[in-house]
């Protein structure tokens, strides 16, 4: 378990990261110490760690093979024994099967900071001091103006949505994940928040088909490396008054801002985010206004 080797998919061990968090250098230990010569290892080409803010540990292992349950029944008493939520996926997020542990991990976001819970399969930044460095600049950047109707598109289970909702008349949260849906409305259920909803589906033709109930004053994107280029597109029809993207690719933040910007909209600011040090990836948080 390591580091690809620069232009390559050869791995490189790593004993230690000094950027990754002390529970997960000491995690992925552990499950390499399981794994090591286990007729099991090759089958397993990636595995994914997240730790919460509570101090718990949770490992989805990827696994190719077809031996699902003798694997299980090795790695149920050391994951007991370690502590480590531990869970098995082969192919798509549906096949998702716990081995030990609890699925759910909790971030705390805003101020005060409310917890929002997520489960294996779901998305929450892994840099979790800086993930609240952001949601506190959005907060902030907003409640001068404070926004009435927000859509808030890949919302997964509701980091921007919640703590936005604090500031805004009406906030809606679309996640085509739909466990993530459930664990948004069950997060917006702790909190006590009743002027929010989410919805199941696509980010693309969501915006058009919510806006049936009324233009939004903001529309937030959070969308993956690959952008929001079909969303893009239905905003210019819609013309929101402000848009708020946080982008972790500056090339298509480039590729999306640009229509924007020749459409009618002004680029207030942009500021970025170093989520992980010593790499060329940065995070960034851009609002635009309707000229």
């Amino acid at each position: 378990m390591g580091f690809y080797r620069p232009g390559s998919h050869f791995v490189v061990a790593m004993e230690q990261c000094p950027v990754l968090h002390p529970a997960l250098n000491a995690a992925k230990s552990v499950i390499a110490g399981w794994l090591a010569g286990r007729p099991w290892a090759r089958q397993i080409p990636q595995v994914d760690m997240a730790v919460d803010d509570l101090g718990r540990v949770r490992a989805v292992l990827h696994y190719l093979g077809a031996d699902r349950d003798r694997l299980n029944h090795f790695l149920a008493p050391l994951a007991r024994g370690a502590g480590i939520a531990l869970f098995l996926q082969s192919g798509r997020k549906s096949s998702l099967a716990r081995i030990w542990g609890e699925e759910e991990l909790s971030i705390a976001v805003g101020e005060p900071p409310m917890l929002l819970g997520y489960g294996p399969g779901g998305f929450a930044q892994i840099n979790l001091e800086q993930n609240r460095a952001m949601v506190e600049e959005v907060v902030t950047a907003l409640a001068e103006d404070p926004p009435g109707r927000v859509l808030d598109l890949f919302c997964g289970m509701g980091n921007f949505t919640l703590p936005l909702a604090r500031i805004a008349g009406r906030v809606i949260g679309v996640e085509d994940y739909a466990p993530a849906i459930d664990w948004a409305r069950r997060n917006a259920g702790r909190v006590g928040m009743t002027h929010i909803e989410f919805h199941a589906r696509p980010a693309a033709g969501a915006a058009t088909e919510l806006a049936a109930g009324g233009n939004f004053d903001l529309v937030l994107l959070d969308p993956p490396r690959t952008g929001a280029r079909e969303v893009i597109k239905e905003l210019l029809r819609l013309a929101p008054r402000r848009i708020l993207y946080i982008s972790c690719d500056p090339a298509t933040l480039a590729r999306d801002l640009t229509p924007l910007i020749h459409g009618g909209y002004e680029l207030l600011w942009s500021r970025p985010y170093d989520l992980f040090p010593q790499t060329h990836h940065i995070e960034s948080i851009t609002l635009l206004q309707l000229r």
